[in-house]
């Protein structure tokens, strides 16, 4: 926690305190009191917590947060917007891809690591290719 309180406070900081508490809407003296990790009697709102992420752009305290919990914060892959049509084939096309590397590995009755890895890989494409045509089907 002390790791997280004091990535939080740092984030203010860097971020410079006055700019960053009128963005807030609240002055500059309050945000660095909820946010002291030496005042035992801050007290930073989760709201507080998300005006400081989003106009700061510092994730520090958010990864602190995440190891925190034995997790680690990983930022999401944006997902090109095709036509539908081009989604949809892609997708029918990787799909097939698995199809075809799964036979394959198993035509022996023996499965590799190699031939695993291969298969996990095609899996991994026809996943995004489902996502790129969900993003498709949302944007229509």
């Amino acid at each position: 926690m002390d790791d997280f309180t004091r990535s939080l406070h740092d984030t203010v900081l860097t971020a410079g305190a006055k700019e960053l508490a009128c963005k807030m809407g609240m002055s500059h003296v309050s945000l660095l009191q909820r946010t002291n990790p030496n005042d035992d009697q801050h007290q930073t709102t989760v709201g507080h917590y998300y005006q400081v992420l989003m106009h700061s752009g510092d994730l520090t305290s958010l990864a602190c947060l995440c190891r925190d919990f034995g997790q680690k914060l990983v930022p999401i892959e944006t997902t090109e917007v095709l036509d539908m049509q081009t989604a949809l084939m892609r997708m029918h096309v990787d799909v097939a891809d698995v199809t075809r590397v799964t036979f394959d590995a198993m035509v022996d009755h023996r499965f590799t690591q190699a031939e695993k890895k291969n298969v996990l890989n095609e899996i991994d494409d026809a996943i995004r290719s489902l996502e790129a045509l969900r993003v498709s089907v949302h944007s229509a």
